[in-house]
């Protein structure tokens, strides 16, 4: 078994960069721009590993009935309830970035806990991941106040006088200055 892995590697080290991309797709299921040969050689490497071992471990487990390699893809006339079932358990496998707006929309509030107003697909995809590495609080947010409670702070005036004490009290100091003067 060791020397058909260094075979398939050596094989892989054969192939062109979109030969392997192209092998990457077919064996991941997911398709890869990185021009980074070293790292799609131990990509396929590790998923072809994980295919030899799955079934490995399925047949020491009760023998269960296996659905075929190709199934065809639901046509748009079907009804979504029919693929209803084994979207329950694909969930769990779909990669965030393959989520629509909406998905991820529900998915935030799942994982969040609250509603987003946000339609970007880059930030509910970082936010998502952020909670679930647990680096943001979850759960609804909390208040500064109950609700109906009266806020405790004061309400400043819009605008101030135009006229401050000291000008208005030289005024009435001058005034009573020239009604003086007059008198004499």
């Amino acid at each position: 078994m060791k020397k058909s892995k260094s075979n398939e590697t050596k094989a892989l080290e054969k192939l062109r960069l979109p030969e392997l991309q192209a092998k990457f797709a077919e064996v991941t299921g997911e398709k890869s721009r990185s021009p980074n040969r070293t790292f799609l050689i131990r990509r396929i490497t590790e998923a072809l590993a994980a295919r030899e071992a799955a079934p490995a471990s399925a047949a020491g487990a009760e023998a269960k009935p296996t659905a075929p390699a190709h199934e065809p893809a639901p046509s748009a006339t079907e009804p979504a309830a029919a693929t209803d079932a084994s979207a329950g358990a694909a969930t769990a496998e779909v990669k965030l970035s393959k989520l629509s707006v909406e998905e991820l929309q529900a998915k935030y509030r799942e994982v969040v806990g609250r509603d987003t107003g946000s339609s970007a697909k880059g930030y509910l995809l970082w936010k998502i991941r952020q909670a679930q590495k647990g680096r943001i609080p979850v759960g609804p947010r909390r208040t500064r106040r109950a609700d109906g409670e009266a806020g405790d702070f004061k309400v400043l005036p819009l605008r101030m006088d135009t006229e401050p004490l000291c000008v208005t009290s030289i005024r009435r100091l001058i005034k009573q200055i020239w009604l003086l003067l007059d008198g004499l």
